[in-house]
């Protein structure tokens, strides 16, 4: 099978990475994603990105190294970053 595409899901930390690097604010960030979120979902969504409790971290972590073992390179994941809706419009 051959795969050229394929979706997974940011880490929290590389999401408040790209955010810091825009000088994104907590509400900024929370704004933008109810453009795609409920108001709760997005609540939820923004807490676990600026705020993570030490589960979210444990999980990020062990997201992170799931991730570094398929290949995925970050630096690239944060350029790729600037063109999703969440951060498009944003920046330096």
């Amino acid at each position: 099978m051959n795969i050229d595409y394929f979706k997974f899901s940011v880490p929290f930390s590389q999401l408040k990475k790209k955010a810091d690097s825009l000088k994104i604010t907590e509400e900024k960030f929370k704004e933008r994603a109810m453009l795609f979120l409920s108001k709760e979902e997005a609540s939820n969504f923004t807490r676990s990105v600026f705020h993570p409790t030490k589960e979210d971290i444990e999980d990020d972590k062990k997201h992170c190294h799931y991730l570094l073992g398929k290949g995925v390179n970050f630096e690239n994941l944060q350029s790729e970053l600037s063109s999703d809706p969440l951060f498009e419009g944003f920046s330096l």
